[in-house]
């Protein structure tokens, strides 16, 4: 699960290197997904790396926190008393380390500087605690 935070980190410097040329604000630039892609999504959101003006690398001089997340229908908990047991096992394997478990509970992570969020979810829905 950490790799795909990685690729979503990279995309948005990706995007902010090249905003200009390809007619993109770079300070709008906002990541979208849904179900585990939600819940990658949510995690750029508190996990972001701010950029290092120093870095031999020229992506890394962008920051990867998005300007703004939309959430479909993601797990944001990965506590076992919140979470679906089988998203957890899947992404997380049976056993996981509580810190890990709430690393990637984005909802724990929250703060001043989380980006403005969008989030979905049917209230039918019998398979996610809500």
């Amino acid at each position: 699960m950490l790799w795909c935070l990685q690729d979503v980190r990279r995309a948005v410097q990706i995007i902010r290197a090249y905003a200009v040329g390809w007619s993109i604000n770079p300070h709008d630039v906002g990541v979208v997904g849904f179900s585990a892609g939600g819940s990658v999504a949510s995690l750029a959101g508190v996990h972001w790396l701010p950029g290092n003006p120093d870095a031999k690398d020229p992506l890394n001089r962008f920051n990867t926190r998005p300007n703004f997340l939309v959430l479909g229908y993601p797990v944001i908990s990965m506590m076992p008393a919140v979470t679906h047991m089988g998203s957890q096992n899947n992404l997380l394997g049976k056993h996981p380390a509580f810190d890990m478990e709430r690393y990637v509970s984005s909802v724990l992570n929250v703060t001043a500087l989380t980006p403005p969020t969008f989030i979905c979810y049917a209230h039918d829905d019998a398979t996610v605690n809500h």
